[in-house]
């Protein structure tokens, strides 16, 4: 049977096919993978909070878009249920920007 090098520079592990060992090997980072999720999302008082802070703060803060708004916590609120309702804690993304700070996010948590 036919063996591979690793392919990271300067690794001599010999593989079944070719690739990377297990030692340079890294599993890929899926954006919202560990995201944190709460039926808080749900409820009529978020839906409010919500609703109240687009009215007031209709553009991302980040590029002025006023479509595919999301109202995004400043601070991840993660079983802190006074700091989810926060108006305080709010701030407006358009989906785009929300999805590039929810990974930086993630990343940051997995690092940790």
């Amino acid at each position: 049977m036919r063996k591979y090098l690793c392919r990271a520079a300067g690794c001599q592990a010999l593989l079944d096919s070719p690739g990377l060992c297990s030692k340079h090997y890294k599993e890929p980072v899926k954006p919202f993978e560990n995201a944190v999720r709460s039926n808080d999302y749900n409820t009529t008082e978020w839906k409010k909070l919500r609703r109240e802070h687009l009215k007031y703060n209709n553009e991302c803060i980040v590029c002025g878009n006023r479509e595919h708004l999301e109202v995004d916590h400043i601070i991840c609120p993660v079983g802190n249920e006074e700091l989810f309702y926060d108006s305080n804690n709010l701030q407006t993304l358009c989906s785009y920007h929300h999805k590039i700070k929810t990974a930086k996010e993630i990343r940051e948590r997995k690092n940790k």
